[in-house]
C-alpha cells in the first residue's frame, strides 16, 4: 500500500527530533577558562564557575585550550539527522506527485512556472529543495566529525571550519522546517487518485491479508503464501484479484462470505488510523 504520510506523523517525528536537540542543548552548553592547557594556572575553578554560570553555561569537567569537538559533533550529527528526515518526507512527496501516481501535489498558483521546457508541468520544487539542502547538511556534520581531533589539543583547522558550517547549518535547517512547514499547509491532496490506485489490478493490494486470514484459520503460512501468490499471478495476468480470491477452493474451503469481503475492506484496514 502507498505510503501517506499524514501531518500527526510529521508531528511526532519532529517533537522526536525537538527532545534529541534539547539533550544535545546541555550537552554543549558548556564553557571554560582554563587557560591554554586547561590547567586553571591563573584562573580558579570556582571563578570558572561562576563565571559560566552568569552566561548560563556549566564548567566543562574536562578542557584543553578548548572545549572537546566531540560535544559540536554530536549537535551537528543531530541537525543532520533532522535534515534526513525532512529529506525522508519531502521524497515522499515528490514521489506522490509523480504522474502515474499523483496522489498529492505542491500548491501551485496560477500563473506559477513548473518547467522552463516544458510548460504543462507541474515540479515539487520545494520538495527537491529540501532533499538538495539535506546534503549540504549532511556534508557539514561529516566536517564536523572530522574536526573532533586536534593536534596537540589545538590548532587552528576547527575553529576556521567551524566559523563557515555552525551559522550556515543551523540558518539551513531552520529554512528546511519552515518550507516543509509550509509545503503541508498547502498539500493539495487527492482522496479519489488514492482509491484509484488501491483498487488497480482488482485489489492486488490485498494479498497479505488473504496470506493472514488463511493462516489464522488454520493454514500454514506456506500453503496460505502459495494461495495468495497463485491468485496475484492471475492478477498479472489481467484477471481481477478479488474474484479469483473468491473462488479459489482453498479459501471457499476455509472463509465466509463476509469474512473476505472483510479481508478487501479498506475501511477496516483503516479503523486505527487517525480522522
Amino acid at each position: 500500500m502507498i505510503l501517506i504520510i499524514s501531518m500527526d506523523t510529521t508531528l511526532v517525528l519532529v517533537n522526536r527530533h525537538l527532545k534529541r536537540l534539547e539533550a544535545n542543548r546541555t550537552e554543549i552548553a558548556v564553557g571554560k577558562i582554563s587557560g591554554p592547557v586547561g590547567i586553571h594556572a591563573h584562573v580558579d575553578r570556582s571563578l570558572e564557575a561562576k563565571i559560566c554560570a552568569r552566561l548560563g553555561l556549566s564548567a566543562d569537567p574536562s578542557s584543553t585550550q578548548i572545549v572537546a569537538r566531540d560535544r559540536h559533533a554530536s549537535v551537528l550529527c543531530e541537525l543532520a539527522v533532522l535534515a534526513g528526515s525532512l529529506e525522508r518526507i519531502a521524497t515522499e512527496l515528490r514521489n506522490l506527485q509523480r504522474t502515474e501516481i499523483l496522489e498529492v501535489q505542491e500548491e501551485f498558483a496560477k500563473g506559477q512556472t513548473g518547467s522552463s521546457a516544458m510548460p504543462h508541468k507541474r515540479n515539487p520544487w520545494n520538495s527537491e529543495t529540501i532533499c538538495g539542502l539535506s546534503r549540504l547538511v549532511r556534508g557539514n556534520a561529516h566536517a564536523m566529525l572530522e574536526s573532533i581531533m586536534t593536534w596537540h589539543e589545538r590548532d587552528l583547522t576547527n575553529s576556521s571550519l567551524e566559523r563557515v558550517i555552525f551559522p550556515d547549518t543551523f540558518q539551513v535547517v531552520d529554512f528546511m522546517l519552515h518550507r516543509l512547514t509550509r509545503i503541508l499547509s498547502g498539500l493539495v491532496v487527492m482522496p479519489d487518485n488514492m482509491a484509484r490506485n488501491l483498487r488497480l489490478m482488482g485489489d492486488l493490494v490485498f494479498s497479505e491479508h488473504v496470506m493472514v486470514a488463511l493462516t489464522k484459520k488454520g493454514m500454514t503460512r506456506e500453503a496460505a503464501y502459495k494461495v495468495a501468490q497463485r491468485n496475484a499471478a492471475l492478477a498479472w495476468e489481467g484477471n481481477d484479484f478479488k474474484t479469483s480470491v473468491e473462488h479459489d477452493p482453498d479459501v471457499a474451503s476455509r472463509l465466509s462470505a463476509e469474512e473476505v469481503e472483510e479481508m478487501f475492506s479498506l475501511e477496516h484496514h483503516l479503523r486505527n488510523a487517525p480522522k
